[in-house]
């Protein structure tokens, strides 16, 4: 199957604090090059003339809400990932607040496995420290802190304060 190649040409691209007009190369789902100038290598490229409009990098949304598991009456990560991209966010991270609530490993890594399969967006996802469970933030495996890049934590009450007593106690 061949790689859809989209060229937008004339945006004023705002990029790193700055804003200059260029042409962005899109092959697949990848941005290819990004320079003043690009001319066409093929006529089998969707050209989009940006003339005069704002081309603008994709937004993080650090505190979402999808409810999946246990809510998706209200909303899930394959439908809301949806919403997030068309309002130009392309990366979520979503609370734990869901039912039941992220505060176990492996409630974490099965978000982690939905998302993999439904969701069109990039995505993590904060780990719930509770007062029930203060020592399970000690027990989230380094390898998924890695392999995922990034994972926050949300903790309420008194579990910031046992953690941190524990990590600074060297418990």
């Amino acid at each position: 199957m061949k790689m859809k190649t989209t060229l937008i040409k004339n945006a004023k691209i705002v990029n790193d604090g700055t804003i200059f007009n260029g042409d962005i190369l899109i092959e697949g789902e990848y941005i290819k090059e990004v320079a003043e100038s690009i001319s066409l290598k093929s006529s089998d490229i969707l050209v989009i003339d940006a003339e005069g409009k704002y081309l603008l990098p994709g937004a993080i949304d650090d505190q979402v809400h999808f409810r999946e598991p246990g809510l998706t009456h209200k909303a899930n990560i394959e439908t809301e990932s949806k919403a997030a991209i068309a309002g130009g966010i392309t990366s979520f991270i979503e609370m734990p607040n869901t039912t039941p609530q992220t505060t176990t490993v492996e409630k974490l890594e099965e978000k982690f496995e939905m998302a993999a399969q439904t969701s069109s967006a990039n995505y993590s996802f904060m780990f719930g420290g509770t007062n029930d469970n203060p020592l399970s933030v000690s027990l989230v495996p380094w390898r998924i802190v890695l392999d995922r890049r990034r994972l926050p934590f949300f903790m309420e009450g008194n579990a910031y304060r046992e953690v941190r007593l524990r990590t600074v106690q060297g418990g």
